[in-house]
């Protein structure tokens, strides 16, 4: 074909091509390599979008009436594939066209053309097509090995790979294939290709025990248990014939659990006892007395009591629920005489006789390696020993004494509970001990998680591999965004990405696909972008589905960084209005991803009204406002709408006195999120600036206290003493420190009034009462709550990584500082006497009506005592600023003062009793 060069627009040009490919119908044999490199150079030419567009549209059209046009087929898909749309079907087409033709090295070159843009399934096992028609092996291998990894459902060339490395004496690579191959067609229920592949396994590599139990587990909820039971069959008949008879009863029993209970099971199951125990003396009378042989007796209950009968033998280890740990002393024909010792009580009962049939019914067998007979007949500083010196070891003793399966709990238990006065370990060596352990669990090839029981482990017969350990932690999470953290960790360990990578992402496509939760298709969306399960959805179109986009962003839980910064990111390149939805969703995300990228894209004025609004309202955007008075200095514009630091450091000290009483209310639910806030605020503002000064007088509000006057001074500690909670040493530091600059000065709380008999705080009896009760709910209450929430904790060892121990030592902290300062409060209030009231002046327990000589209106506040101090409500405290203002004022009188640099012009109304004492 000849391309003829034309001196109109690329358009037009394109037009020309295939309106003369139309009439020309130049054959498809007739066309090579060299063709669409002619075309490459042409589809170069086309730089804008709008030309794109125009030229998809132009070949589209020419499709609709001429479908195999090689021209316009290439053309399209080119185009398609480099503007990363989903849409491969007229590139497929294309390259169908040339291999049905046998142009296998067009369609080689088409197919790496495809794949240079990404795997795509369908071009690679096109392109492997063409390496076996050429007769390239080697290629046609790596391209198959190629397929694997990007197609999870494909069984057959999974199969094949097995079986070309199998003949070429690579054992170990046919042995993973072949694992692969049964996994998925296990997941296409696919049985009698299982069956071969099953029976394959057990003659190249039959010790993989870990392995066939979990194939049998993974199978059991969808195959019928008469064909799971069929290669259960094939497992026991291969342990027979090798004569592991521990493993062959093992496998019977697992037979005779999916109720599978004939004659035939019973007749293998004795043969197999026979031959395991058939030299014992006893053996006849085990096997008698048990009835195994017996058509009548159930088979489990049979099997349960010959396994005793046979194992009643002196020496052996046997455990008793009121006695404890015993060992056989002596048997014969009828009875059994057996040392006890309990491992809790320490009390032992030498010499204790039993009928054979009521040991039997009450006696369970111990092996000589289980945990229990360890410690019965090892001296404690062996124990301790041991236990700390081989954290590997202890671990399997520990594990395997419980039918293999145990976790941190239990393992905890049987380290740290007492022996007589004593545990193997005390606290503290648990506590690091534990973290040791943890990890070894983690790392240790020899440990495995179980799956579908969370947190517990299993010690395998052959190492776990890494990523069948990494996938046992991901199906063990309950929670979505756990289930996500562990799929991430499984990338960042370079796991392969195999049958449990394909499972992962089958979780998530399934959550794409049915969930009803927005928020977690939002995730699922972002998470499957860069894999082979890419939605074929695109996200401008999905975003278009969201009803409320901040709602989405925040329920991605803030350590999810990565997830909630690729959700901006595709924001960022789909939404034109982009900015505006960053602006909405910074205070969901206080980090400076947000207002780095408005800057970066010249927007700096939309991230500075959202900072304006932010400060403005700071009751309303707590989180939000700690953190841009903490970037202050990060973001030079701050400066110019920030207000002054004293009003800044008001509005602080207001937030950690609202934040501090939720987090002690009964029914708040944020107390994680409040706990934090509280924290920072207090970093804020009593953390020295010079963190390696250590020095308090460096702190932010410091030159607020020390460095100001004696009135301001002393406004600014008597907002810090109304703060909820707040460590009294911070407000007594800082008293301390005026009183050397000014030894005269008394503060509110120690002034004397006519009022108050002893110096007391004063308060009403209704105040003093909800005192009193909110002091019994902590102690009686929430203390005790607490502490047992801290008792699980510390049971799930590993303190240093364990977020609830912290919370809970936190909130401990703060509900005793509590209980400790209302104590105090309690002790030092003093009942107001209404007797005492005095209506001629404003004081305490007087409602008074003012004018506001500025703006002519009436205001009306109640003067009581801190504990019923409500601003909102006009009821203010004696103590306030603003009290101390008012008190002592007759009617008529007029007051003119100042605070907080906001002017007050009043005259006095009216003064009468409030109707609140």
């Amino acid at each position: 074909m000849e391309i003829i060069e034309m001196d109109a627009n690329i358009v037009d040009r394109i037009s020309h091509l295939l309106n003369e490919e139309k009439w020309t119908r130049a054959a498809i044999g007739s066309y090579s390599v060299s063709n669409f490199e002619e075309l490459d150079s042409i589809i170069k030419e086309i730089a804008d979008d709008e030309t794109k567009e125009e030229v998809l549209k132009i070949c589209d059209e020419h499709l609709a009436h001429n479908k195999n046009s090689i021209i316009g087929l290439y053309i399209s898909g080119t185009i398609t594939l480099s503007r990363n749309r989903l849409d491969d079907s007229n590139m497929l087409q294309l390259i169908s066209l040339f291999t049905d033709a046998g142009k296998w090295n067009v369609a080689e070159m088409l197919c790496n053309r495809m794949l240079a843009q990404g795997d795509n399934k369908s071009a690679l096992k096109i392109l492997a097509d063409c390496y076996k028609e050429e007769g390239q092996e080697e290629k046609k291998i790596a391209t198959w090995e190629r397929i694997i990894r990007v197609d999870h459902e494909e069984t057959d060339i999974t199969k094949a790979l097995a079986e070309k490395y199998e003949a070429d004496g690579d054992t170990e690579k046919a042995i993973s294939y072949y694992k692969k191959a049964i996994l998925r067609y296990s997941q296409k229920k696919l049985f009698t290709n299982m069956k071969e592949i099953w029976a394959k396994l057990l003659e190249i590599d039959p010790d993989d025990l870990d392995f066939f139990h979990y194939f049998l587990k993974k199978i059991s909820r969808t195959i019928q248990a008469e064909k799971i039971a069929m290669l259960m069959d094939d497992l026991y008949r291969h342990f027979k014939a090798n004569k592991d008879w521990d493993n062959a009863i093992g496998m019977l029993k697992e037979i005779i659990a999916l109720n599978f209970k004939g004659e035939e099971v019973r007749k293998e199951i004795i043969e197999s006892y026979t031959a395991k125990y058939g030299e014992l003396p006893h053996f006849q009378n085990a096997l008698n007395d048990s009835n195994l042989s017996q058509s009548w007796r159930p088979i489990n209950d049979a099997i349960s009591d010959f396994e005793k009968y046979i194992d009643f033998a002196k020496g052996n280890f046997v455990f008793h629920n009121d006695w404890g740990i015993g060992r056989i002393k002596a048997v014969n024909d009828e009875v059994i005489t057996i040392d006890f010792f309990n491992l809790e009580t320490g009390k032992t009962q030498f010499g204790q006789e039993m009928a054979i049939k009521m040991a039997v019914n009450t006696l369970s067998i111990l092996p000589k390696n289980h945990i229990w007979v360890i410690k019965c007949t090892h001296k404690l500083s062996d124990l301790k020993k041991m236990v700390l010196d081989d954290v590997a070891g202890t671990l399997k003793t520990i594990i395997k004494s419980f039918d293999n399966c145990a976790d941190l709990k239990l393992i905890k238990k049987e380290l740290t509970q007492k022996i007589k006065n004593e545990g193997i370990l005390n606290a503290k060596e648990w506590t690091a001990w534990s973290q040791d352990a943890k990890k070894e669990l983690m790392s240790n090839p020899e440990f495995g998680n179980i799956l579908d029981k969370k947190g517990f482990y299993e010690v395998r017969v052959k190492p776990i591999t890494q990523e069948e350990k990494l996938f046992n932690v991901f199906k063990n999470k309950d929670n979505f965004f756990d289930k996500y953290s562990a799929y991430q960790d499984y990338l960042k360990a370079d796991a392969e990405k195999n049958e449990f990578y394909s499972d992962m992402l089958d979780y998530f496509s399934n959550i794409y696909r049915t969930s009803g939760n927005i928020e977690e298709k939002v995730c699922c969306w972002l998470i499957l972008e860069d894999t082979d399960s890419k939605p074929a959805q695109s996200f401008a179109d999905f975003y278009s589905q969201i009803p409320d986009v901040a709602a989405a962003f925040n329920a991605i839980p803030e350590r999810q960084k990565g997830l909630r910064e690729s959700f901006l990111g595709k924001i960022k390149e789909t939404v034109p209005d982009w900015q505006d939805i960053f602006c909405r969703l910074f205070p969901y995300h206080l980090d400076s991803f947000i207002p780095d990228t408005l800057i970066a894209a010249g927007c700096t004025d939309k991230i500075k009204d959202v900072f304006k609004k932010i400060l403005d309202g700071f009751k309303t955007y707590r989180k939000p406002f700690v953190w841009v008075c903490e970037h202050e200095d990060d973001y030079p514009f701050v400066k110019e709408i920030m207000p002054s630091q004293e009003k800044i450091l008001t509005e602080m000290i207001l937030l950690l006195d609202i934040t501090n009483r939720d987090i002690a209310s009964k029914n708040k639910k944020n107390s994680v999120d409040d706990i934090k806030i509280s924290k920072q605020i207090e970093q804020y503002l009593f953390q020295p600036l010079d963190k390696k000064k250590k020095d308090r007088n460096d702190c932010r509000i410091a030159p607020f206290i020390l460095d100001a006057e004696p009135k301001s001074a002393k406004q600014m500690l008597f907002r810090l003493e109304g703060v909820a909670d707040l460590d009294n040493e911070i407000v007594s530091y800082f008293k301390r420190k005026l009183r050397e600059k000014y030894p005269d000065i008394t503060f509110e709380t120690e002034r004397p009034l006519e009022v108050v008999y002893n110096g007391g705080l004063l308060v009403t009896k209704a105040g003093l009462d909800k005192k009193r009760e909110e002091l019994k709910y902590i102690l009686e209450v929430e203390i005790p709550k607490n502490s047992k929430e801290i008792g699980e904790a510390i049971a799930l060892g590993d303190l240093s990584e364990n977020a609830e121990y912290k919370y809970g030592k936190e909130k401990q902290a703060m509900l005793n500082a509590a209980a400790g300062k209302l104590t105090e409060e309690i002790n030092s209030a003093q009942v107001f006497d209404k007797a005492n009231l005095d209506l001629k002046k404003v004081s305490f327990g007087t409602r008074i009506t003012l004018l506001n000589m500025d703006t002519n209106q009436n205001v009306v506040y109640n003067i009581l005592g801190p504990w019923e101090s409500n601003p909102e409500m006009n009821i203010i405290s004696y103590l306030a600023p603003l009290a101390d203002e008012l008190l002592g004022a007759e009617i008529d009188e007029v007051l003119k003062f100042e605070i907080n640099d906001t002017l007050y012009n009043f005259k006095v109304l009216a003064i009468e009793a409030s109707d609140l004492l």
